[in-house]
């Protein structure tokens, strides 16, 4: 081979290796097509925690219906004319109940549920309750049926906390053995009393979808219907702690 033909093949190598080199390096970093679909995957989906939000604001701004449960407390105090204990006998029988009956019992509530905003909404509920009254006079078993209507503007969640003030009305029945004093001449029976006011509720929202609630509830208010041979001054107390799942 003579040295031009060498010089020719040399150049000829050199040029030949310019022009491979190029498409060596794309295919070396060209991305495999299963990294690509597993990069292209993970970018479409939501993290976890994102998704999760989603799901209670999504929960949140829909009408739920409630079912709740609650241990109660009730307690009634009542101011009365000195007149009320002219010529009381007291009768240990058959005695009834003395001033600020109390109750402990149970609640089932029937309610409803709905954020117009993400921070803000509203609920209502109906509790029945069975409770049975107790006073320093009497061992009798004594029993009170509650029936109350509650409306609550609810402040939040803010993270998984809410709160809002209540207002309430309804009844307490009393069976026919409970009175507000000892039995004598003047006898005022318990059956029924209204009563109404407000309060406020304190609770916290938990799964998923916000589907579950433990609560604390705090009332105060008044009987409106008390007859005033009792009494013109009256007040209500009314303590429960509940849980709640939304359907």
């Amino acid at each position: 081979m003579t040295r031009y033909e060498l010089w020719r093949a040399t150049v000829l190598g050199l040029l030949l290796g310019c022009v491979s080199a190029p498409a060596s390096a794309e295919e070396t970093t060209e991305t495999p097509p299963v990294a690509r679909s597993l990069e292209s995957s993970a970018q479409s989906q939501p993290s976890p925690t994102l998704g999760t939000y989603d799901a209670r604001l999504a929960a949140r701004r829909s009408l739920r219906f409630e079912l709740s449960v609650f241990p109660q407390y009730w307690g009634i105090s009542v101011e009365y004319p000195d007149e009320t204990w002219a010529n009381v006998v007291r009768d240990d029988g058959n005695s009834a109940l003395e001033s600020g009956p109390v109750s402990s019992g149970w609640g089932l509530g029937f309610g409803a549920r709905y954020h117009f905003l993400d921070h803000l909404g509203v609920q209502t509920r109906l509790i029945l309750g069975l409770h049975r009254v107790s006073s320093g006079s009497s061992d009798n078993l004594i029993t009170m049926t509650s029936s109350i209507l509650e409306l609550t503007p609810v402040i939040g969640p803010l993270g998984r906390f809410y709160a809002g003030p209540t207002a309430f009305g309804g009844a307490l029945l009393f069976d026919r053995r409970a009175f507000l004093y000892p039995e004598g001449e003047r006898r005022e029976g318990l059956t029924p009393l209204l009563v109404f006011g407000a309060g406020g509720e304190l609770g916290v929202y938990l799964g998923p979808r916000e589907e579950a609630a433990l609560l604390l509830m705090l009332l105060v208010g008044d009987l409106a219907n008390l007859p005033e041979s009792l009494g013109t001054k009256s007040a209500v107390g009314h303590l429960a702690a509940g849980a709640s799942i939304a359907f």
